[in-house]
């Protein structure tokens, strides 16, 4: 997969993405999604014959789809957009099949578009302050995509702007099913600040998730949420890991 991506920029769709949870034997994927939302930061790997090492570009277009949320790192490195099931027959039951002359028809558009303008668009994104509108990573994925809006007009990019500035705030205010899990449990276990045992700050959380989820989370993502909400480590104790709360 590392081959093919950097051979060709090659599109990946990746369904069912919940189960890179960050925390099982998925740890190329993850890489390479982590790695190759940008160009710039290639990824280094083992050859398996000569044992020497090899870099490889993974940046390329990536789509995620998730019944739940992937992992945080994962899920920060790209535009998340949430679906609906429709409740209409009709959209429900549209098939979507690869021979559609749509598909050329847009493609054939794309293509165009690219060997015309790519160098104007270019310029606007590494000149123009107009799509510089948001910070960090942020602004890292929506600013290509404010380029483009911009060179087409002004009215489609003040359209994909507003969408920009709406995905930037959601993210702000919003938070996942296991960080919100954990919040819970912290507010049913804690009644006094003084140090509390990692396994029971992680089974005070498990109440709160669904049967199926619960396997899934490990004590080092307890951990790590935990420090990332700003408590300390305790000491170590014999019956294991503590933070202070």
């Amino acid at each position: 997969l590392f081959r093919i991506i950097q051979s060709n920029q090659a599109t990946l769709l990746i369904d069912e993405a919940e189960k890179l949870g960050g925390y099982g034997d998925d740890s190329d994927m993850r890489l390479i999604l982590n790695a190759g939302y940008k160009t710039g930061y290639p990824v280094m790997r083992s050859n398996k014959d000569s044992l020497e090492p090899e870099m490889f570009d993974v940046y390329s277009p990536k789509i995620i789809a998730s019944i739940n949320q992937v992992n945080p790192t994962t899920a920060s490195r790209g535009i998340n957009i949430n679906m609906i099931k429709t409740a209409s027959k009709k959209k429900g039951n549209r098939r979507v099949t690869d021979d559609s002359s749509s598909w050329v028809s847009t493609r054939s558009a794309l293509y165009r578009y690219l060997l015309c303008y790519a160098f104007e668009v270019k310029e606007i994104y590494e000149k123009s302050s107009k799509v510089n509108k948001l910070h960090c990573r942020k602004n890292e994925l929506w600013a290509p995509l404010l380029s483009i809006a911009l060179h087409v007009g002004e009215d489609v990019f003040e359209t994909v702007a507003k969408m920009a500035v709406n995905d930037s705030k959601d993210e702000e205010s919003s938070i996942d099913d296991w960080h919100a899990s954990l919040l819970k449990g912290l507010k049913d276990k804690v009644s006094v600040h003084t140090t509390y045992q990692l396994s029971d700050l992680k089974d005070a959380m498990l109440r709160y998730l669904e049967m199926d989820e619960r396997d899934k989370v490990s004590s080092r993502w307890v951990g790590s949420a935990l420090r990332r909400f700003g408590f300390k480590l305790g000491p170590r104790q014999a019956m294991g890991t503590t933070y202070v709360v």
